[in-house]
Parts: C-alpha cells; structure tokens; sequence
C-alpha cells in the first residue's frame, strides 16, 4: 500500500471491500472501480439498481453495516467526499505506476 493512501483509508470502515483492497495492495483498477461504486451508493443510498437493490443494501453488502446504523446524512455526504478523495489519489498513483511501466 503506498504510505500516502493510510490515512484516507482509515476514515473507511475496516470491512468495507474498499478498505481492504487498498490494504492489501490490489491493481488500481479493481480498487478504482469499488471505490466508484461505493461513491454511487453514498451519494444516493435510497435509489435502487437495475437489480432493484437500494445503495444502502449495497453498502451492506460490502462492508458498511456497521457504520450504516449509526450514519447520519451528513455522514454519507463526508463519505461520498473522502471515498471520492481516495479514487483521485489512487487514479494519480496508477497513472504514475503506467508511466514507469512504459
């Protein structure tokens, strides 16, 4: 994990998929792509998916539920800001790790 995303991602919940992706040092772009998704269902937690599931069940199911019972709507919003912090951060990282791959 580069040193520069531990303190974005403790402001995770330690279940979230997201959380542990960046912890475990995945591709950036699995870690891109849940950290979008878990921005979507942040922003909006009571809109439903094609697969008719809301945000919230979806941020349930992937590692929210105990922050969820507590969160407040302020809470998403901060969320959404940190969550989307981190896919900027890590979107600049994977750029700069392509152009030392080139």
């Amino acid at each position: 994990m580069h040193p520069i995303l531990e303190p974005l991602i403790s402001q995770l919940p330690v279940s979230s998929i997201s959380r542990k992706l960046v912890e475990s040092g995945d591709e950036y772009t699995v870690i891109l792509s849940q950290l979008a998704s878990e921005g979507k269902w942040c922003k909006s937690p009571q809109i439903t998916d094609k697969d008719n599931k809301t945000g919230i069940l979806c941020l349930e199911q992937n590692g929210y539920s105990e922050w969820i019972k507590d969160a407040e709507e302020v809470d998403f919003v901060r969320m959404v800001g940190v969550l989307q912090l981190l896919f900027d951060t890590c979107s600049a990282l994977k750029e700069e790790q392509d152009e030392e791959d080139d």
